[in-house]
Parts: C-alpha cells; structure tokens; sequence
C-alpha cells in the first residue's frame, strides 16, 4: 500500500511538471520565438523530472530524424550539464563506498564537477602519487526515482498500446528496452567492467582510448578512472577542421568493430560521451 501511494506521489509530481509543456504545446505551430521558449521550458521541465527523463531527452537529441533540429540542440544540454548534486553530497558517496575520507585517497578533490549527467556526475581528482583521476559519483537517490518512473512509464504504454492505431509502435516494447538500458547504467560497477572489456577489445588501436578504471576504487555508486583530457565531439561538429574526415572514418571503424567483430557496443553514444 505504502509502496502505491509512493508511486502515485510521484505520478502527481511528473504531472505538475509535465502539465506547462503539454498546454503550451500550441507554440510549435507558431513563430520561432515562442518555439524557442517552449523548448527551453520542455528542457527544464526534462531537468526537474529526473534521471529517467533526462536520458530520455539525452537518445532525443541525438535524433534529428524524428526531433526537430532546433529541439534537439537544445536538449544537447543534457548530455553533460544536466543538474548535479553538491560537493558535500558527493564527499559523503565517496566516504561511505570506501570507508575512508576523502583526503586520505584523493589529496586533492575538486568540489566544482566537470560534467553532470542523468545518474552521475565527474569531479576531477588526484591521488597521492600525483596522478590526476576522474571520479564519477552516482547521484544520491537515483535509482529509486528511476525505478518509479519506469512503472510509470509502462503503465502510459499500455494504455497507449489499447489505442489500434498506435499499436504498430510497440509503446510497451520500447518501454521495456528503454528500462533495460537504464538499469543496466545504475550499477557503475557494470560499466567498469565495461571500460576493461572496451580497453581489451580496441587495444590493437593505438588511436582509441578507453579510461582505465583504477583498482581498488570501484564501487556501484563511485568509481574512479583515469582522466582522459580530450576536446568534446560538439567542438569538432560545430567548427570545420582539417582532422574532421580522419575523425568521422575513426569513429564508423570502431563503430563497425563493435557491431561486426565484438559483438559488444556502447549503447549510449550520444555527443556528451
């Protein structure tokens, strides 16, 4: 019974979001201006909403096929800015995965994180010797309100699936996909294990880089990996440069690899990553 009525606050609490978004849906029909505004009031909306949605508008983005461009550059916020948890919260994640504080480990701890994403956030770092770290700490709560949203999300799939028109969209499949891949993100203990398995596969690849997770700092709500420092994806989309073509044959190589030969792909690929 707790657990319904939990589940029922959190409906309620998405529709009170959600509700400005869907009565102001009208401005996309009108002038840029007014579209304009109500992408930026849909992208706050997705923000406020949580983990689940700001992945949903993180897969969004990257489909100017089916979303309109000028949507999709503003959802391109989500991919590392989306909102994050304060230092102090992140000092307390770390403290209670390892079981000592942070300075011990990390002398130096940057309280400022690099990027924010839907179910974690990166602080720069650097351990005693000197080496300077990434750590990534799951947001705190994260996958409680992911689970909600995903019973939520299924039950508005089957009622949509009732309609004879949209069954052919398979709402309740994509429903159950999407949690799939979310889950499987919760647990940063898997994609440790992931970063190892994509160093193994693409180590014949001098020109790919993969961060190294750093034993013994693994944990499912923080880990830490090298810090790999590289320009953004968007930085070489968004100004010509002459290393652009060598960039976008690398990339469908490793992407084909993946598919082809590994058989193991990294599922979410949007700019931010």
């Amino acid at each position: 019974m707790r657990a319904a009525w939990t589940l029922t606050k959190r409906a309620w609490a998405l529709a009170v979001i959600f509700l400005p978004s869907v009565v102001t849906v009208w401005r996309l029909w009108g002038e840029k201006p007014g579209r304009e505004r109500w992408y930026a009031r849909f992208v706050a909306a997705l923000e406020r909403g949580g983990a689940t949605f700001i992945k949903l508008g993180q897969i969004a983005s990257s489909r100017p096929d089916v979303v309109p461009i000028e949507l999709c550059q503003h959802l391109a916020k989500l991919h590392d800015k989306a909102p994050a948890h304060s230092a102090e919260v992140s000092r307390q994640i770390v403290e209670a995965a390892f079981g000592r504080r942070v300075e011990d480990s990390f002398p130096r701890f940057d309280p400022e994180p690099i990027a924010s994403g839907s179910i974690a956030q990166v602080h720069k770092a650097a351990m005693p010797d000197g080496t300077v770290v990434a750590m990534k700490i799951r947001h705190p709560g994260v996958e409680s309100f992911i689970a909600m949203d995903l019973e939520i999300i299924r039950f508005v799939a089957r009622q949509l699936n009732r309609i004879p028109t949209a069954k052919w969209l398979s709402f309740p499949e994509a429903a159950e996909r999407f949690g799939a891949s979310l889950h499987g993100q919760v647990d940063l203990l898997e994609e440790a294990r992931h970063l190892q398995r994509f160093r193994k596969n693409f180590e014949d690849r001098p020109e790919v880089c993969f961060p190294r997770p750093i034993e013994p700092y693994l944990h499912e709500t923080v880990i830490v990996e090298t810090f790999e420092d590289a320009a953004p994806l968007s930085v070489f989309l968004a100004n010509p440069h002459p290393a652009n073509p060598r960039i976008a044959r690398m990339g469908l190589q490793c992407f084909l690899q993946m598919i082809f030969r590994d058989g193991f792909v990294h599922a979410d690929l949007h700019p931010g990553n």
